[in-house]
């Protein structure tokens, strides 16, 4: 089958790929020619962390996990056997949610990626990775405690606690009966705002009648 060569030095292919721009890809279209038949399909669109939050959240789980080791350390008649839960519980936490900081300054992975394929979600501790939107029946904004998130409905969201280690299936089922959504995509740990990054995944469902437009 004859193909169309692009002008654009790509030579000998039918696919133009988008490069990378800066710390983001820009969401925009690659072009297939095929028999002079022009397709569309979306780039995939990336986003980073923001270092400087990360770098205040990695700040704020040291302070706990301080705070938290030294009421373990106290006399069980101080702080009694509730205190000493409270702050085994809260050592484990933060510092799960501390070593997801360092690994995050550490690290040139994306928070997030969306493609044709779905959502790659590295954005937090509690992150699952790969979704496809098969998987994917709705998102939306959600506010705890004066933090947003992105959260995703799942079709089947219990597939997913079941990957998990127990602890981490715990703090997702609280999070679920907190706002909503067992799959949450931090504003803090992201450098855009969730609900540009709505309008993003939004685009992305709704592309090549993957689900009708409302």
């Amino acid at each position: 089958m004859p193909r169309v060569q692009c002008p654009w030095g790509f030579k000998g292919k039918s696919d133009v790929q988008l490069m990378e721009h800066g710390p983001t890809f820009s969401a925009g279209f690659a072009l297939v020619i095929e028999l002079g038949i022009t397709h569309t399909t979306m780039a995939p669109f990336v986003i980073y962390p923001s270092r400087s939050r990360v770098f205040l959240i990695l700040f704020g789980s040291v302070t706990f996990v301080a705070a938290g080791a030294l009421m373990l350390l106290l006399p069980l008649n101080e702080i009694g056997i509730t205190g000493k839960i409270v702050a085994l519980l809260g050592v484990a936490f933060f510092g799960k949610t501390g070593l997801f900081a360092i690994t995050r300054l550490i690290s040139n992975k994306p928070a997030l990626a969306i493609d044709s394929g779905g959502i790659t979600d590295h954005a937090s501790a509690l992150s699952v990775g790969f979704i496809p939107w098969s998987d994917i029946i709705g998102a939306g904004i959600c506010t705890f405690q004066k933090q947003k998130f992105l959260g995703i409905s799942l079709r089947n969201p219990e597939e997913y606690l079941a990957k998990t280690s127990a602890f981490k299936r715990i703090l997702m089922k609280t999070n679920s009966s907190w706002v909503g959504y067992v799959v949450v995509i931090p504003q803090v740990t992201i450098s855009m705002p969730v609900e540009d990054l709505l309008v993003h995944v939004d685009k992305y469902r709704h592309m090549d009648g993957r689900i009708p437009n409302d």
